[in-house]
């Protein structure tokens, strides 16, 4: 079996996403980013075992609405050191580079963007699922064109 994303969003204001990744066979899952309109993530991740709430950079758009879900879903907070400083108290722990995120039968590993890469800012993640083969990374308006959507977001799908 593999992990499900679900794509919340356009979200609030800013038009952000989050996600929640969920592991067929065990029904755990990861809640990724925290944008204004949050509740949809909440409900979306109903029925499973949220172990962690994911945030993909320190842009506080992505963090509007932490308290919502960490309330709601009872799950530790987890980013990167580089954007811990100005959410420190919301923040469980971090997730350094090539952390591997066990969820059921799939696995989550975190890895550290680069400047060519677009990184939005020091703590910007990628994320890679496996065996699902999905990828996911920061998007910046430098990844956008005519044909590709650009949200503010911190996963795209491929």
């Amino acid at each position: 079996m593999t992990a499900n994303v679900t794509k919340l969003g356009p979200l609030g204001p800013y038009d952000n996403n989050a996600y929640v990744i969920v592991d067929a066979a065990t029904k755990r899952s990861i809640v990724v980013d925290a944008p204004i309109g949050s509740e949809a993530a909440v409900e979306a991740a109903r029925g499973t075992e949220v172990l962690m709430i994911i945030v993909t950079h320190r842009h506080r758009d992505h963090w509007a609405e932490i308290d919502v879900l960490k309330e709601q879903l009872a799950a530790p907070v987890f980013c990167h050191e580089g954007d811990r400083a100005p959410y420190a108290e919301k923040v469980f722990d971090t997730l350094g580079d090539g952390a591997d995120i066990p969820l059921g039968e799939s696995v989550v590993r975190r890895a550290r963007t680069r400047t060519a890469l677009g990184s939005v800012s020091p703590g910007s993640n990628v994320y890679l699922l496996s065996p699902s083969g999905i990828y996911a990374r920061p998007k910046t308006t430098s990844d956008c064109s005519n044909t590709t959507p650009c949200p503010r977001t911190g996963l795209a799908a491929a």
